[in-house]
Formats: structure tokens, C-alpha cells, sequence
């Protein structure tokens, strides 16, 4: 393109027109290429990149642009991004850029050479999920090592252990792993001691955690997600290099560096989806294969000199390109889910037990479980061991069983909700603290885990004693304890808390002073995608206790009851008057659930007539008083909320099975909704919602046989308003 130039003298305007270069003159450079590094001092085992410089030539009117790197002026290799080696350590690199037009005029440039420092004296090692940290120093002669493992403001120190030959390794304290929210520190001691050492993990390196995979694979393609700024500046990892091993099914091992996507050649194998800030690789094989395992290394130098850091990340199949298989578990039901598995297929869940023999369950994916799989085992114990793998295939993932207890208070009393939890769960290991709102599993595990990213904002303290969790604005309680992260494999495991499905007398429920009480107890099965009323699961083996308390005077006046799982308990004596009835329930794995309800006992009805006495004698007719004025009627009060109830029998395929009840509960400003389903003073199913518009499953607590039922619906509004319905449904014969 021709540069114009003008020159002004008074009042004349020269115009100076400088030539053009011909269609066929060199590509001409206005600023030399550069070297781009993330570290401010070059070291082996760095990835470099190769900016183009300035040119006089778009690059649409090029039909060519290449690099090449020099070391000390000598051919060293080409690519725009370039591994620096071991031999590279003291002499200087620089890289050439050759741009070639259209009409094939070729012209080169060289950037600044820049020096290679020798490799780091100190290395540290470490790997995620696992518990073993290592390293190399020198000089090394009387040296000694000490590990600490930071948990958020939590220190934990481990042993010295000696260096030697230059070399030291070592276990994090506790027994406990490293996780991705942790971070590993190393302090020499001895004559010529570093100063200052590299730094692991941190969780700045994101890797993996709570079902965010940043390695991934596609064909032989291998990439690390950028979850930050793009490349240059910084690679999103925090890293200076990403190496990645393929140990193949049939044999063979191959190493290779990923390096920034856009700066390595074109591969048919290439996604256009691929961010330029993306590391991205070739596996020299070709395509990765199911049972192939793919490890990679994550490499930080520190520009201060301290050192460098080396994090291994967990290994994967190839079977399940970016996501490891990922758990949850409920240890009082031994309820195993695990999400992130291949599409088809047949899981193995292996619990391992300490001088018990190993339990295996084989479970098939299903695709309504959010394309997992679940294996009920039975209840864990601490150190206890699931191990998940596919049928016939290598191990998956492993999760550890620690302690996990919780008890859960529920107050429904005055019209209102409100929860309290307490447990307890292992010293010093992370433990997620719920959102004030809903303890739902089934919203919480389903939405938010597996899959999702779950927040672990706490460590348990050293007593084992979690804080206490109180939630005004849950609609349901589910007894879910908060979750404790394994730190050996990134699962996650938890205890669910026995709850109750409703209790007689229901909640606001006027009764006579005789009176039969149940409570069906069970759990929630957290797995169900279905409403927590259908995911029920009845606990027969629980226990239930009853207490009962003048609502006036908080003196107790009977109890503890023990409640019959099938007959319940009979209760007797109570004077007119509102109560306040504590049911507890205690589950074989030692948690404890807590509910309070008020009721109402009325007078009792008057006994039959007596026999008829003797006539006496008539007495004098008295004298006729004056008639009394008509007072003014009384004002006409508000109607209360009249439910609308619709109820449909939902009947099984097996003729055994005992038929289940849903009705449908509609009434303006409701808050709490209870229904029980009777006959003869017997209870068969019961129910409770804290909806006002809502499908009410009812758990059934007898046999339901046709006939006759009386339906009993106690509605309680936030003024205090109540209203008791009932009605009968008639239940036909099976056709």
C-alpha cells in the first residue's frame, strides 16, 4: 500500500507521494516477533509462545506464516509454541517468524533471545485424592522435611522425615488426602535450609472438584479448560505446563505437553470449540480407547525462585472422556448413587469391611437416575469402603466411609415450621454447610450433585461436633445431615435421618380423651426424581417415642409412650385441654429426628341415661314471670377455609400389594394440611403438607381392603384459623 505524506509551507501544500512497492516486494517488518512466557524466568519444562511482531502485510494477503525457535542461533525446533528442554538450561532461545506473500516473496524476523535459568534446586510433589507428598532439594547434606496441610485457617502438621540423597517423601498428617480445596506447604530445616519453598494445590488449580472436569479428551485429542483469563497472561490453571500420559490397554506409555490451542498445527481430530486460551494436545497413539488411563501433571513454577510444584491429577478411562465417575452416599441406608458413567451398561459396587467379606451388588445404568446408577448396600460404617467399577472393567472411583450422624428437631407448632439440626462428622475433613433454605435431597443431591458443583464452606472441628443448621423457610424436612467430602476420591457421603410421614392425632387435631396414636416412620430414598411423599420408604425396624405436655404449663402428663410401628399406642386420661405431643424417632445408626405437634382433647360425650326414679308429688305452680326483650343479633363471623378434596386409589399391578391413596388439597391461606384416612377407629393411611395447593400422598399404615372410609382433613391457617372436614370415600372391589 503507498504511504502518504504532506508538508505545508505558508500558503503552498506540496503533496509527497512515496512509491509503492511492486505486487511482488517482500513482506517487510515494522516490529520484531516476541517470546511469551507465563513465568518471568525461563526454566525447563515451560511452554513458550511466538507472537508474530508487526508486519506491512495483512495476514489475508499472505499465503503463509511459520516459526521456528533458535538456541544460541542454531536451529532448536519449530511451531509457534515450543517445550523448553533440559538441554535448553543456560543458553539463550529465541524464536524466527517467516512470513511468504502471494507471490511466494519471503521475508524473516527474530525476536529478542531470552536466557533459560538452570531447573529448579527444589521440587515438590504432590497428587490430588491422594495422601503421599515427595520432593527433591539440594544442596541436601543434614537436611530434614516437615509437611503441613492448610485447611482453610486450619494448619495441620506433619513429622519431620529426613532428606536423603537429595530426595524426601513423606504422608499429609492425619491420615487425610488432598483435596482440591487444600493446599500443601513444605519448611526445610538444616545448614542451608531454602528460605522460601513452592506451594501446592491451594484450590487455585480447579481441577475435577465437584463435577467440573477441565481435563478432557476427544479422539486423540487432550485438553485442560481455561476457567480463567486466556492465554497469554496467564494459561487459566495458574500453571506454567500441562503433561499428560496415556498408558494404553495394550501396552505402552506416551508423554506428551499440551500447549495453547491456536499456537499447535491443525489436526483433523481439531474442535472449533476449543478457546484460544484452552491447552490442548495430539496423543502421538492416535484415538484414546475406552480402557486406555489418561494422567496429567500440573506444573507451577514460582517466580520468586522458591521453587516449583508438581500436582498429579487423578486418572480417568477413556470410556468416560472428561467426567470421573462421581458418588454420593446416605450411610444409614447404605444408598450408593454415582453419576458421570458411560451410557450403558452394568456397574459392580464392591463394600469392603474389615474382617467381613466383601459385598458385592451389580447395578444397571438407568437413564431416569440422571444416566447413574444405585446400589443398595446396607448401612456403612466408618471405614468402610465402595468400590465402583464397570462390570468386567477397572476400578472407577473408590468412596471412604467416615462418621456422619445428625439430629434433626421439627417444629410444627402454632401454625408454623421451623428446624434444627446438629451432628457430627470427622475431625478436620470438609463438610458442606446448607443454604438457608430446604434440606431437600432430592432438589439439593438431584440439582446440584452429582453433576454440579457443591460448596464446602467449613472444615469439622477437631471435637467432631458439627454446628447447628436452622432453616425457617424449608417447606419439607428430610432428616439430611450436611454432606462430608472423601478426600481420598472427591465423593461425597452423608447420613438421612428417619422421619415420620404424619402422626394421629394430626397436627391441630381435636380428639376425645381416649385415643389411639401412630406415627409412620421411614426415610426419604433421595435418589427418586419423584416428590419426597413418593419417595417415602417405610422403617418399621425404628423406634418411636411419644411425650405429651400441657401446651399451657409445659408439665408433662404422660410418656414417653412407645409407639407400635403396626398398632401404635393407646392414650387415655387427658383432661379438655391443648397439648403439645414430642414424637422422637431413633434409627439403628444412631441419629435421632424430633417433631412437635399440638392437639386438642375435648370433653368427653355424656354416659347412657339412668333408670327412670319415682314420681314425686306435684309442687304449687309458681307465678309467671315477665317475658324478657329479644336481644340484637350478633354480627355474622368470616367463613373459614373450606378444603376442596379430591382423592383417586392408585392400585398396583401385583395383587399383594396394597393399594396407595393421593388426594388433591385446595383451600385459600392454608399453611398445614393433614389427612388421615379411618375406619372404625382405626387408622389405614395418613398424610401431612406444609402446601396449601398440593397433591398429598398418603402412606398407608394398614391394609386397605373395599369399603367404606371416613376421610378427616385438618387445615390450619398463620391467624389461627382451623378446619376439620370429613367425608366418606368408598374403596371398590379389585376388578
Amino acid at each position: 500500500m503507498a504511504r502518504l505524506s504532506t508538508v505545508a509551507t505558508a500558503s503552498v501544500v506540496v503533496l509527497l507521494l512515496t512509491a509503492a512497492p511492486s505486487f511482488g516486494a517482500a513482506p517487510v517488518n515494522f516490529a520484531p516477533p516476541k517470546v511469551v512466557s507465563d513465568a518471568q524466568i525461563v526454566r525447563p519444562d515451560q511452554v513458550l509462545v511466538c507472537q508474530d511482531g508487526e508486519w506491512d502485510t495483512p495476514r489475508p494477503a499472505l499465503s503463509a506464516v511459520s516459526a521456528s525457535w533458535l538456541r544460541d542461533g542454531s536451529p532448536a525446533g519449530s511451531n509457534f509454541a515450543y517445550q523448553v528442554a533440559a538441554a535448553d538450561a543456560g543458553h539463550a532461545l529465541a524464536c524466527r517468524i517467516t512470513v511468504t506473500n502471494l507471490s511466494s516473496q519471503s521475508t524473516s524476523a527474530t525476536s529478542q533471545p531470552v536466557s533459560v535459568a538452570s531447573p529448579f534446586s527444589t521440587v515438590v510433589r504432590a497428587g490430588l485424592y491422594t495422601s503421599q507428598v515427595s520432593g527433591s532439594v539440594s544442596p541436601a547434606s543434614g537436611l530434614s522435611a516437615r509437611v503441613t496441610l492448610n485447611r482453610v485457617s486450619r494448619q495441620l502438621l506433619g513429622t519431620q522425615v529426613p532428606v536423603s540423597q537429595g530426595s524426601w517423601q513423606t504422608a499429609l498428617p492425619g491420615g487425610h488426602a488432598l483435596s482440591g480445596l487444600d493446599g500443601v506447604s513444605v519448611q526445610f530445616t538444616g545448614p542451608g535450609a531454602p528460605t522460601s519453598t513452592p506451594y501446592v494445590g491451594g484450590g487455585g488449580f480447579d481441577v475435577g472438584i465437584g463435577g467440573v472436569p477441565v481435563l478432557f479428551y476427544q479422539n486423540d485429542f487432550v485438553g485442560f479448560q481455561v476457567l480463567r483469563s486466556p492465554f497469554p497472561g496467564s494459561t487459566g490453571c495458574g500453571c506454567n505446563a500441562v503433561r499428560v500420559s496415556v498408558v494404553r490397554a495394550a501396552g505402552g506409555t506416551e508423554t506428551f505437553t499440551l500447549m495453547p490451542a491456536g499456537f499447535i498445527p491443525t489436526s483433523s481430530s481439531a474442535s472449533s470449540s476449543y478457546g484460544t486460551g484452552d491447552l490442548v494436545g495430539t496423543a502421538p497413539g492416535g484415538a484414546i480407547g475406552p480402557l486406555d488411563v489418561v494422567t496429567a501433571e500440573i506444573i507451577r513454577d514460582d517466580d520468586q525462585g522458591a521453587g516449583r510444584s508438581v500436582l498429579s491429577v487423578p486418572a480417568f478411562h477413556g470410556a468416560f472422556g472428561a467426567s470421573r465417575p462421581q458418588c454420593a452416599a446416605d450411610v444409614a441406608h447404605g444408598v450408593v448413587f454415582c453419576d458421570s458413567l458411560f451410557d450403558s451398561g452394568t456397574y459392580r459396587f464392591t463394600r469392603r469391611r474389615s474382617g467381613q467379606p466383601n459385598l458385592v451388588v451389580d447395578a444397571v445404568h438407568q437413564d431416569g437416575l440422571d444416566f447413574g446408577a444405585k446400589a443398595t448396600l446396607g448401612p456403612l460404617l466408618p471405614a468402610d469402603v465402595v468400590d465402583v467399577r464397570l462390570l468386567g472393567g477397572p476400578l472407577l472411583t473408590s468412596l471412604h466411609v467416615g462418621v456422619a450422624n445428625t439430629d434433626v428437631t421439627v417444629d410444627r407448632r402454632d401454625y408454623g415450621f421451623s428446624l434444627h439440626a446438629t451432628g457430627t462428622c470427622p475431625a478436620d475433613e470438609w463438610s458442606e454447610n446448607p443454604p438457608s433454605g430446604a434440606l431437600d435431597p432430592l432438589g439439593y443431591l438431584q440439582g446440584s450433585y452429582p453433576g454440579y458443583v457443591l460448596f464446602f464452606s467449613y472444615v469439622c472441628p477437631v471435637s467432631g461436633q458439627q454446628g447447628a443448621v436452622d432453616s425457617n423457610a424449608a417447606s419439607d424436612d428430610t432428616g439430611r445431615s450436611p454432606a462430608i467430602l472423601d478426600d481420598q476420591s472427591g465423593n461425597v457421603y452423608f447420613t438421612v435421618t428417619d422421619t415420620l410421614a404424619g402422626t394421629t392425632p394430626l397436627n391441630g387435631e381435636i380428639v376425645g380423651p381416649t385415643f389411639t396414636a401412630s406415627a409412620p416412620r421411614g426415610y426419604i430414598d433421595w435418589t427418586r426424581p419423584q416428590s419426597i411423599s413418593q419417595s417415602f420408604v417405610p422403617d418399621p425396624a425404628a423406634t418411636v417415642s411419644l411425650s405429651i405436655f400441657s401446651h399451657n404449663t409445659s408439665s408433662q402428663v404422660a410418656g414417653p409412650l412407645t409407639v407400635d410401628a403396626t398398632l401404635g399406642v393407646q392414650v387415655e386420661g387427658l383432661a379438655p385441654g391443648i397439648y403439645d405431643a414430642h414424637w422422637r424417632v431413633d434409627d439403628h445408626h444412631a441419629d435421632s429426628y424430633t417433631l412437635f405437634t399440638t392437639f386438642t382433647v375435648a370433653p368427653g360425650a355424656n354416659g347412657p341415661a339412668g333408670a327412670t326414679g319415682a314420681t314425686g308429688s306435684p309442687g304449687a305452680p309458681g307465678a309467671r314471670g315477665d317475658q324478657g326483650a329479644k336481644g340484637p343479633a350478633g354480627k355474622r363471623g368470616p367463613a373459614g377455609p373450606v378444603p376442596k378434596v379430591r382423592c383417586h386409589v392408585v392400585r398396583s399391578r401385583i395383587k399383594s400389594k396394597t393399594p396407595k391413596i393421593s388426594c388433591t388439597v385446595r383451600a385459600t391461606g392454608a399453611r398445614i394440611t393433614s389427612a388421615r384416612i379411618a375406619r372404625r377407629g382405626r387408622t389405614y393411611a395418613i398424610g401431612m403438607s406444609a402446601r396449601a395447593h398440593t397433591a398429598l400422598g398418603l402412606t398407608t399404615v394398614r391394609r386397605l381392603l373395599p369399603g367404606s372410609y371416613t376421610l378427616t382433613v385438618v387445615q390450619l391457617t398463620a391467624d389461627g384459623a382451623q378446619a376439620v372436614s370429613r367425608r366418606t370415600i368408598r374403596l371398590p372391589p379389585r376388578r
